[in-house]
């Protein structure tokens, strides 16, 4: 199922910059200068604007609080958003992989002119749905020749082996043996995506969410600091999408 929000303030054309999320409060936390379309951000893309937003949500449609706090900030902002209920899993399920594989596909087109989403390591916690939400976005934006951007951290990969290795309970089988697959995720990301560049938020937005997302606890460093980092697809990527050497 999907529940979808339309803004009266957007108006109901294809989305020119889609932006896919894992959670709700993942939009702020990782990609709150993305809600701006006036962000200098998109001062940054090769267009010079950009007429409308749509966030999709991956999970939660089914968590009434969750769902609420989502919408709201939608509202307050004035963007599309969509909303789904994929359950919400600690470990990497390619039945998941594939029902979010099938949403990713049914969004993106043609008309779309920029996606945003996860890093392919799972962002700051390695999270195993962030993961395949930005593996499955990827791959359809390089398919479809659509220009993609995905959050990022300054961090070298060193930096992230090192924080995957202090992330990792060494008690649980499970855990270890995700370890080498977060390296090559890590891996993978600094060989596909290029150098992060730094961006910020207006301050009352993330006031806002603040208030908003009143269940959730939205202190990561990205959120605290007003400290956004977003990297796009290396040169070798160009050939088959449109991305330009800006950003």
């Amino acid at each position: 199922m999907r529940k979808e929000i339309l803004s009266q303030q957007i108006p109901l054309v294809v989305a020119e910059m889609l932006l896919f999320v894992a959670h709700p409060d993942d939009e702020v936390i990782f990609f709150a200068p993305l809600l701006e379309l006036k962000s200098s951000i998109y001062q940054d893309l090769d267009e010079k604007s950009y007429g409308n937003l749509t966030v999709v949500c991956m999970t939660c449609e089914d968590d009434p609080i969750r769902f609420k706090e989502f919408t709201a900030l939608a509202s307050h902002v004035g963007y599309r958003a969509a909303i789904y209920d994929t359950p919400i899993v600690r470990g990497l399920s390619f039945e998941n992989y594939f029902r979010i594989l099938k949403r990713v596909q049914s969004y993106v087109s043609s008309d779309t002119k920029e996606c945003a989403t996860h890093s392919l390591y799972g962002d700051d916690h390695f999270h195993p749905q962030h993961v395949l939400l930005s593996i499955a976005v990827t791959y359809v934006c390089i398919r479809q020749g659509v220009r993609v951007i995905v959050a990022d951290c300054s961090c070298s990969a060193a930096q992230l082996f090192l924080r995957a290795l202090k992330r990792t309970d060494w008690r649980r089988l499970k855990s270890i043996a995700l370890l080498p697959f977060k390296f090559v995720l890590i891996i993978a990301h600094k060989l596909v995506f290029t150098s992060s560049k730094l961006y910020q938020a207006e301050q009352s937005l993330l006031d806002s969410a603040s208030l908003i997302y009143a269940s959730q606890s939205l202190e990561y460093p990205s959120f605290v600091d007003n400290s956004y980092r977003f990297s796009s697809l290396r040169n070798i990527w160009r050939s088959k999408t449109k991305l330009v050497d800006k950003i």
